[in-house]
């Protein structure tokens, strides 16, 4: 049985419907990750791991994570705290978060080392670019902490570049928080088009190059072309799909069938023919 530990953000989505009417969801690319490989691989453990309060909405969430089989042992509850909530609202200016959490303790001190040692045995740690920016400073230092040792141990460490320009105080802080982040991961998702809007005009070889530098054993970059480009172990090659319709599913997917032991080849072609 495959043990995954999905690391990152929890979500409240309020869509706009109407007029003064919204819908809630649970969201987050982190959440999104969970659920599809619960989905993929039915008979896989996947730990979700964040921080919560103990308003009616956390418990809310916590209660639709246990319906989808996820796991919330390790959720970091925090007293007069309250989920993220995010406005998605089309017909006003600008989309916008509202949270007491960031800046936020997933991993303070004190449960570093019980975390470190119930996550030994697991075969994947997935983390973003926006798990990342909602930790606060002594989270962060406590997390490379954890996932540098579990590598020793053979965890493999999955990081997903994903940018979202409003998670970051500005671009140049992104941009560190990225390249720190590739020296504690074997394997890097990420894309073209987030890419370019942190670091300009780069090029599929410059983010390989970055990446196998850093450590990266694994890349796989999702091209505008409807290409990927991949690396594994400084052989780069490329490979045509049809266009994708979500992201966090093909990264989920993709993932999912290089636990099912395909090579990162077929995992690419069969992660492009799944759809949640």
């Amino acid at each position: 049985m495959n043990k995954i530990a999905v690391v990152g953000e929890c979500i409240v989505e309020l869509n706009l419907l109407g007029k003064d009417t919204y819908k809630q969801v649970f969201s987050g690319d982190s959440l999104n990750c969970s659920i599809s490989l619960k989905n993929i691989l039915e008979e896989s453990e996947i730990q979700y791991i964040t921080a919560l309060g103990e308003d009616e909405l956390s418990k809310e969430m916590l209660s639709f994570l246990n319906k989808q089989d996820i796991k919330t042992n390790y959720i970091n509850i925090l007293q007069n705290k309250n989920p993220i909530v995010y406005i998605n609202n089309k017909e006003a200016n600008p989309t916008y978060f509202s949270s007491d959490l960031l800046d936020r303790d997933i991993f303070e001190s004190k449960m570093s080392e019980h975390i470190m040692n119930k996550l030994m045995d697991f075969d994947l740690i997935y983390f973003s670019s926006n798990s990342i920016a909602m930790m606060s400073e002594n989270g962060r230092v406590s997390f490379f902490k954890i996932i540098k040792k579990l590598r020793m141990y053979g965890v493999k460490i999955v990081f997903n570049s994903i940018y979202i320009p409003m998670m970051h105080e500005s671009n140049d802080t992104a941009r560190k928080l990225y390249e720190i982040s590739i020296n504690y991961a074997d394997i890097l998702l990420t894309n073209t088009t987030d890419e370019k809007n942190l670091w300009s005009n780069i090029t599929v070889q410059e983010i390989t190059k970055r990446a196998q530098f850093a450590g990266c054993q694994e890349i796989v970059i999702e091209c505008e072309n409807q290409e990927i480009a991949y690396s594994l172990d400084g052989e780069s090659k490329k490979i045509k799909i049809k266009e994708l319709s979500d992201k966090n599913v093909f990264n989920s997917a993709y993932l999912a069938m290089r636990l099912k032991s395909n090579s990162i080849k077929e995992s690419i072609i069969n992660a492009t023919k799944i759809n949640y």
